[in-house]
């Protein structure tokens, strides 16, 4: 009996960046497996709904995942798509980091990184971060986090509304946005 294998278009894409092909196809054997009888075979995807459930999030949880695994919004979760993520948290080099942050980050897939699409993250995140802390604390956030989120936003699109990756990963501040707002 053999194991299943990732679609080698995607093996490549993954080893390229530093990925091995044993765990990559480790994931996808999970994967497939978590996902039998409700994976479409042609994109390698499952409803963002199951993707969420299987998780076991809660409210909160699941429109960070939702936002994170369903890159283009379709509804679906790809195991591309899963991949991204998975490495994102996986590996420790910043630049490939940057590179998988930045494409789960570009929801239209246009290479470029707008303000809607970073601002998007980062309600995101503070969604996240601000209902652990209602739940520890009992306090709401406070008006000052929108105006440092504005700020955050100026310094990465200082010089218009969309950053290239190249851009991105000569910024100071693209980074440290990066690292500071780490996915979980």
């Amino acid at each position: 009996m053999s194991l299943a294998q990732a679609p080698e278009e995607l093996q490549n894409k993954f080893i390229e960046l530093g990925f091995k092909k044993m765990w990559i196809n480790k994931e996808f054997q999970k994967f497939t497996k978590t996902f039998e009888g409700r994976m479409d075979q042609e994109d390698m995807s499952v409803s963002t709904k199951d993707f969420v459930d299987s998780i076991g999030a809660d409210l909160v949880e699941s429109k960070v995942f939702q936002f994170l695994f369903d890159g283009n919004c379709d509804g679906k979760v790809s195991f591309d798509e899963v991949l991204q993520a998975y490495g994102f948290m996986e590996t420790d080099d910043m630049e490939v980091q940057a590179k998988l942050f930045f494409g789960l980050i570009d929801k239209d897939g246009n290479g470029m990184l707008s303000r809607i699409e970073m601002k998007q993250f980062l309600a995101i995140h503070h969604l996240k971060n601000g209902s652990a802390n209602i739940l520890r604390t009992g306090n709401l956030p406070e008006a000052a986090d929108q105006a440092e989120l504005d700020s955050v936003l100026e310094q990465i699109f200082a010089a218009g509304d969309e950053i290239a990756l190249k851009d991105f990963l000569e910024s100071d501040h693209g980074m440290m946005t990066m690292v500071t707002f780490n996915l979980m």
